[in-house]
């Protein structure tokens, strides 16, 4: 498999170990602005991604990756990017954003 699907309560025991992983945002710049979950710190629109797959060479293919859009669709699409261009644990949070209401970390 590819990805790995993750739900709200295997990702707030991931952002407990920030130094583990790297959370990775796929909105726009716009939605990411408007509301975020604390510890993902990186955002990359997934529309410029999408044809423009250099936009995370400064990540780290090694460390852990957990990918989160707005309901799980543009994720799912990012995460395979990620696994084609060399990435080895990729996650998927399940339905992204939308699913995080009324969790706290």
């Amino acid at each position: 498999m590819v990805y790995t699907n993750i739900y709200n309560e295997q990702l707030v025991k991931m952002l407990e170990k920030p130094n583990d992983f790297q959370f990775v945002d796929v909105r726009t710049q716009g939605e990411y602005d408007y509301m975020r979950i604390p510890g993902f710190d990186i955002c990359i629109d997934y529309y410029r991604f999408y044809y423009n797959h250099n936009m995370i060479t400064h990540l780290d293919r090694d460390l852990p990756v957990i990918i989160m859009c707005n309901s799980g669709v543009r994720s799912i699409d990012a995460a395979r990017i990620f696994y084609e261009e060399g990435f080895k644990e990729i996650y998927n949070l399940t339905a992204g954003i939308q699913g995080w209401d009324g969790i706290k970390i």
